[in-house]
């Protein structure tokens, strides 16, 4: 995959358990002061780079924990702990495949959680709906979703 800022690089893999990546600047979002909050630019930055990852094929699947999500001294996002990443290909047939594109709106919902945690005043009446918005399949997917995840957890 080519370079993406905002992602550590990834330099080896030492077992199942361990990987080797670039140390990554700043703090965790969950040890930030007051005065350290992200600000609406902020959250535009970490859509965007999710919506890399994903043009990629890679899904993150753990963003709802900000100690995942680090803010540099220039107030860009990084994410980091990629354990519970999964890749397009690992859902490629029919039935999976609507697994994983909830895997992607899920992604985007943490995001919209953590700016409603962090950054209020910057939330959209837009993202508040798509945030409340469930489907009538809703609960099956999640539950095949918790369950394909545990799965993977394992595995990796």
């Amino acid at each position: 995959m080519k370079r993406i800022k905002g992602i550590p690089v990834i330099y080896r893999k030492i077992n199942s358990m361990a990987l080797v990546i670039s140390k990554v600047p700043g703090k965790d979002l969950e040890h930030l002061s007051e005065k350290e909050k992200p600000d609406l630019e902020f959250f535009q930055k970490l859509t965007s780079l999710i919506q890399g990852c994903h043009r990629h094929g890679t899904v993150y699947c753990d963003l709802k924990r900000s100690f995942n999500i680090m803010i540099d001294e220039f107030g860009d996002p990084y994410i980091v702990d990629w354990a519970a990443a999964i890749m397009s290909e690992e859902f490629s047939i029919y039935p999976l495949r609507i697994i994983y594109k909830r895997f992607i709106e899920d992604d985007f919902k943490a995001v919209i959680k953590l700016k409603m945690r962090y950054c209020p005043e910057g939330i959209t009446d837009e993202e508040k709906e798509n945030y409340a918005h469930r489907s009538i399949a809703e609960p099956a997917t999640r539950a095949i979703r918790d369950v394909a995840r545990r799965c993977l957890q394992r595995i990796a």
